[in-house]
């Protein structure tokens, strides 16, 4: 359902890492992360950063297992070195 401001309804997710999550990040605070990133820039953490964040704790809240790629995102053909395509955050589900 999108609301009169354009934003999706986000229904909690409720797993025991959400309960967890939620003791240091309000919903409020992880849906401002969600949506507008770049009004939680710090300075220090760019709004890229603060959304793959925000993202990597979704899955996490969804019982993926993240890999944190911190840069080495892009994928290189082995014989040309051509960049083929790059990816920021694989997960898995076991």
């Amino acid at each position: 359902m999108v609301s009169n401001t354009s934003r999706a309804e986000c229904s909690r997710v409720t797993s025991p890492s959400d309960l967890v999550y939620s003791q240091f990040c309000s919903p409020s605070t992880f849906e401002e992360r969600f949506f507008s990133p770049e009004s939680c820039e710090s300075g220090k953490v760019k709004p890229q950063q603060i959304f793959e964040n925000t993202i990597a704790a979704l899955f996490a809240m969804g019982g993926y297992s993240v890999v944190r790629l911190n840069g080495d995102e892009q994928l290189h053909n082995s014989k040309t070195k051509t960049e083929i395509g790059s990816v920021d955050l694989p997960a898995l589900k076991y």
